[in-house]
Order: C-alpha cells, then structure tokens, then sequence
C-alpha cells in the first residue's frame, strides 16, 4: 500500500483476476518486480547511512525504530532491535549453502572494502549449476 495507494487492497479483492496476476494487474508491473521491491524495502527501508530510491522505501512505517521500541519494552518476545539480521562475510570468504523455500528470500551481506580485490558469485544447487527454469533470483544493492 505504501508504494501503491491504499485503494490497492480494495482493488484486488474486487476483481476476476487472482493470484500473482491479480497483483501484477492492479500494480501495472510484473510480480517479480513488486515482490523484489518489496523484499528489498524490508531490508533498506530506514537502513542508517542509506538513502533507498523511492520505489524501495516505506512510506507510512519506520520498522527499525518500531522494532527496536518493541525491542527495549519486551526482549522475550522482541529479542532483536530488528528481526531481519543478514549473514555477512567478506565477499570472498563468504559460503552460504541451505534450502530457499519457494517463495522466500534470504539476506546476505557481501561485505567489500574499498579499493578491494574483486570476487565472484556463484549458485549451484547440490548437483551441479541451478537449472534456469528454478534459478532463485538474485539481486544486488551497493548500501555504501
């Protein structure tokens, strides 16, 4: 609703159109576009020292002081001051393996000093490259 007006929920619930092309409708852009903007917003939205485009900021909350509020009031229930916390590694020593849920993201830090030695990134599933039909989509955003 932040990016998309608050008529957008009426929108697709009143509608013939269903699932990801009901949002892609009502949206005007594709699904995997709204949901990595999304996904993404998540993590940049309030992030100190960054100033997110404004497709990828919300508008009406502010989760990282919210959380951290929630945080210093209750720390059983709000252990973190924001739940979304990143593995990060050098890009070069970093080694994540595991499951990604269909439908699901992972954060992942590639921490790079200035003027430091490239690295590059691969995806392999367990028996080999990943095939494209089922490739996870893979998004970078420089932060500093």
């Amino acid at each position: 609703m932040d990016q998309f007006g608050p008529s957008l929920t009426i929108k697709l619930e009143q509608t013939t159109h269903t699932g990801t092309d009901n949002v892609s409708v009502q949206t005007m852009l594709p699904f995997d576009t709204t949901v990595t903007r999304w996904a993404l917003a998540n993590w940049v939205s309030d992030l100190p020292g960054f100033a997110p485009p404004a497709e990828l900021r919300y508008t009406s909350w502010s989760f990282r002081p919210l959380f951290a509020s929630l945080s210093a009031q209750d720390r059983f229930d709000f252990p973190a001051p924001f739940p979304l916390v990143p593995l990060a590694a050098p890009g070069a020593q970093l080694n994540v393996s595991g499951m990604l849920d269909a439908g699901s993201g992972a954060y992942v830090r590639a921490l790079q000093g200035p003027h430091g030695a490239g690295f590059s990134l691969l995806f392999a599933g367990t028996g080999g490259p990943i095939s494209q039909a089922i490739a996870p989509e893979l998004v970078i955003i420089r932060i500093r």
